[in-house]
């Protein structure tokens, strides 16, 4: 954030939309991957603290990624990004929860609590928790679902 924070003093961007794409860590593919968990949780801190003490309009964060996935460098090695872990040798590709998808699944929704999902149009969305929520949404051109945190 330092170069952004830098723009936006200089040149008011306070208006400017910020969108945090392809965020994330790669890790060995260990289900306890706590270095991801670290990564994750320190920078929705620096996120907090970048809106509040530097007023920038942060509005999304795509992490990197939901599922291990072959990386262009590296192929289907051991650097894995996903929450999800994928057994790329097994004939079914099995995939397993990453401890730091219960992490952020806590993040966006805490535990014991009750969410009511509401749909626009084909947007399906998740209410919002601590300034942050949760939107799946069909992208016609690309033919799929994209989803997207929010964070207010």
């Amino acid at each position: 954030f330092p170069v952004t924070i830098r723009l936006s003093n200089r040149y008011n961007f306070t208006n400017l939309e910020v969108i945090i794409s392809e965020n994330g860590v790669s890790t060995d593919g260990s289900l306890d991957d706590q270095i991801r968990v670290n990564f994750i949780k320190e920078y929705f801190n620096k996120v907090k603290l970048a809106k509040q003490d530097f007023n920038l309009n942060i509005t999304k964060y795509f992490i990197w990624s939901l599922m291990d996935n072959f990386e262009w460098a590296m192929g289907y090695s051991k650097e894995r990004y996903g929450l999800i872990y994928i057994d790329f040798d097994s004939p079914n590709k099995t995939r397993k929860i990453k401890q730091s998808a219960y992490y952020v699944k806590n993040l966006i929704i805490p535990p014991n609590t009750t969410v009511k999902v509401v749909t626009q149009g084909e947007k399906l969305i998740l209410p919002e928790t601590a300034g942050i929520r949760i939107v799946s949404d069909v992208d016609e051109s690309l033919h799929t679902t994209v989803s997207y945190v929010e964070i207010s």
